[in-house]
């Protein structure tokens, strides 16, 4: 039914089909590329753009990492569905997903014009239709893994600040006991008890 009103009224297909490295990483930054289409994400955010080339995906730091899980997690789909992203297996055909004009769809479904995304309205340019292969494979699994490394990386930094902490309690403590001992040099002024 939905392929039936797509071709009444005309609604044009955009998008083009790629190939995306099997890595989670890449997987991930494919994703953020796919809402980057769908949403007004790249205007103020220039350096967008390093986390979208999944192509390039080994080029990112550890750190860069990090910061696309962040960003993935702040435009999960739970936010999106019904919204800008529509799960519908038909649609798609022999595609993982396709995007369509927003213009060309406003006439027949419920679109919203903006999205509250961490804190701010972002424009929702275009809609994208998906399997839910496609979802599983460039959302749910790399932000799982990722997120796993994510939580594992951040236990590893607290275990370093407490090592560093413990290691350096020692010299703190006996400056402090130095410091604080009393002089009991004169026999009538102390008491020292055994």
């Amino acid at each position: 039914m939905a392929v039936m009103q797509r071709q009444q009224l005309g609604i044009r297909e955009i998008g083009e089909s790629v190939t995306v490295p099997q890595h989670n990483v890449a997987r991930a930054m494919f994703y953020l590329k796919c809402i980057c289409n769908v949403l007004d994400l790249n205007d103020e955010n220039s350096n967008l753009g390093k986390f979208t080339d999944f192509r390039n995906y080994y080029l990112l730091s550890e750190a860069d990492i990090d910061a696309l899980t962040i960003l993935i997690v702040s435009v999960k789909p739970a936010e999106l569905l019904g919204k800008c992203l529509f799960h519908d297996e038909e649609i798609c055909g022999n595609s993982n997903n396709k995007f369509f004009e927003l213009e060309d769809v406003r006439q027949n479904m419920v679109i919203v014009n903006d999205i509250l995304i961490a804190g701010q309205q972002r424009r929702v340019n275009r809609i994208m239709f998906f399997k839910m292969a496609w979802l599983q494979l460039y959302c749910l699994t790399p932000l799982q893994v990722l997120g796993e490394r994510l939580g594992r990386r951040a236990a590893e930094i607290e275990a370093r600040k407490r090592a560093i902490t413990y290691q350096a309690a020692p010299a703190y403590r006996q400056q402090q006991s130095t410091q604080a001992r009393p002089s009991c040099h004169t026999t009538s002024s102390c008491c020292i008890i055994l």
